[in-house]
């Protein structure tokens, strides 16, 4: 009845990841590009971070489909575990029988020799372990060790970390200092925009089978300022949505449907301690005897309601079609409470956003958010230049990555930023002469973001610009800190920021004037 009221095919707004359902929003696509990057040039370490329902899982599901045959991984899930735990996981999820009673030594042996039987056949080793963040300290100095493995220049074996925010804290600490330093390419996933939700939302009904429009604009609206963008709690808000919609008898989903979820959610957790009647219970008993029968009776009614209406929003809606009186009233009330709750909620989510962007350079979080790896995504050293690079600095010419991905020579043909984008944007961040050698700290798919780093930067004193690559039809806006008279002045300034904990990776640029 629900799937055929929508002419649905399946449940669109599932919570577990479905590549059926996959949205290519510029998150995905930046995160692709950094991890294409990583593996095409041989980043020991790459690390993926983002909230809890951003999406990283999909990404990395999708990425590891597509991986081809040069890569033979494990995909690590279970990450609270020792280091002799970790080894037995890595080479069972490689195909290596790990018979009982093996120590650390005897695994790190088979390990090598997994290794050294790949690299025979043409093949590298891909270690991904989710949920990186509940990683013990010596598990991940373990891993750090694994990449020690290989000869010379070759890097049998790669890692990628993916976890949330708080694996960035942890690669912070001073006794990972040689971990960290393993780390040149680093993404951080960011919310869906409002426009994206909208997107999102209606790609996944069309993939569900719906081809109409069932979410009204306001209702996306909602959606998005309750969600803050989140997959994940869109994904939840839009299917008790839906719901509401249905029990209603309507095609449409309206903005109170996604109201009525807000409430459907809160109120179970309010009424289990709204209703003083189900705690003070004993109060009760006293008066009970003088008037044995009416007491109990309304005293016992709301001590059972809520355990009945908490799961189901319908039954929320349905209580509130068929009660009034001073039950309409406590609920309506209720009601007023939540949205409150919801909209200063979402106010200090809009805050906590502003704050992570113009965060003070003490907090070293602040510019991890795009600007570890971007370059790398979009600006790659060319193999045999960057091997013969100091650390830190790339080449001036560069060779391709997959088209899905970014490449460009750092020092050909600038584009500027585009006429469309209009003058006054440009003039606030191209700087009057743009010319000499600069530091690489990131890369963006929108010219917005772009100049928001840009003045970011510009607010601690910092010369800044973004200047344009299209690469392949997918155009790249990058930012740059500089300029330098020379590369080692270049290099010397990258190394003091990222000293102090302003960036985590970088590359050393020569550029000309803007279409020389």
């Amino acid at each position: 009845m629900y799937l055929e009221h929508f002419d649905l095919n399946v449940m669109p707004f599932g919570l577990s990841p479905k590549l059926d359902f996959l949205y290519r929003s510029a998150a995905f696509e930046e995160s692709m590009a950094h991890l294409v990057y990583g593996l095409d040039n041989s980043e020991a370490i790459v690390v993926v971070t983002g909230a809890i329902g951003t999406g990283k899982t999909m990404a990395l599901q999708s990425f590891l489909t597509h991986l081809g045959e040069r890569f033979a991984f494990a995909l690590i899930t279970n990450t609270q575990v020792t280091t002799v735990e970790l080894l037995k996981l890595i080479l069972e999820d490689l195909g290596v029988r790990v018979e009982p009673g093996l120590d650390k030594s005897d695994l790190l042996i088979r390990f090598k020799e997994v290794l050294l039987a790949n690299s025979r056949d043409g093949r590298k080793v891909l270690v991904v372990v989710d949920e990186a963040q509940n990683l013990a300290r010596d598990v991940l100095e373990e891993i750090r060790l694994l990449t020690n493995l290989g000869q010379g220049e070759s890097q049998p074996v790669q890692i990628i970390l993916l976890g949330q925010p708080e694996l960035e804290e942890m690669l912070r600490r001073e006794d990972l200092a040689q971990l960290r330093q393993r780390i040149r390419v680093h993404y951080r996933f960011e919310p869906l925009s409002r426009a994206e939700v909208g997107e999102y939302i209606d790609h996944r009904m069309s993939v569900a089978g719906c081809e109409e429009s069932v979410f009204e604009a306001k209702a996306i609206d909602r959606i998005f300022a309750i969600s803050g963008g989140v997959p994940r709690v869109v994904n939840t808000l839009a299917g008790e949505g839906l719901l509401s919609a249905f029990v209603a008898g309507r095609k449409r989903v309206r903005p109170e449907d996604i109201e009525m979820k807000e409430d459907g959610l809160a109120v179970p957790e309010h009424r289990s301690d709204l209703p003083p009647a189900p705690r003070p219970a004993p109060a009760p008993v006293p008066r009970a005897k003088p008037a044995p029968e009416p007491a109990p009776v309304p005293e016992s009614r709301p001590a059972e309601r809520p355990r009945r209406e908490a799961p189901p929003v319908m039954a929320v809606r349905s209580d509130r079609h068929r009660e009034g009186g001073r039950r309409g009233l406590g609920w309506l009330v209720a009601v007023v409470l939540v949205v409150a709750a919801a909209a200063a909620w979402y106010l200090g989510w809009l805050d906590g956003v502003r704050e992570l962007v113009s965060r003070p350079s003490a907090e070293p979080a602040a510019t991890a958010v795009r600007t570890d790896a971007s370059p790398s995504a979009v600006a790659p050293a060319a193999t045999e230049d960057a091997r013969t690079a100091d650390q830190g600095e790339v080449a001036t010419s560069v060779t391709a990555v997959p088209a899905a991905e970014t490449s460009a020579t750092a020092s050909g043909p600038s584009a500027g930023v585009p006429a469309s984008a209009g003058a006054q944007p440009v003039a606030a961040v191209t700087p009057p002469s743009p010319e000499g050698f600069f530091i690489h700290i990131s890369s963006f798919r929108t010219l917005e973001r772009a100049e928001t780093q840009v003045r970011r930067i510009e607010s601690r004193e910092l010369p800044a610009l973004t200047r344009t690559e299209d690469v392949r039809g997918t155009t790249w806006f990058r930012v740059y800190i500089g300029p330098y008279a020379d590369r080692e002045a270049a290099r010397q300034r990258a190394n003091e920021l990222k000293d102090a904990g302003r960036i985590s990776y970088y590359q050393i640029v020569r550029l000309g004037p803007v279409g020389t």
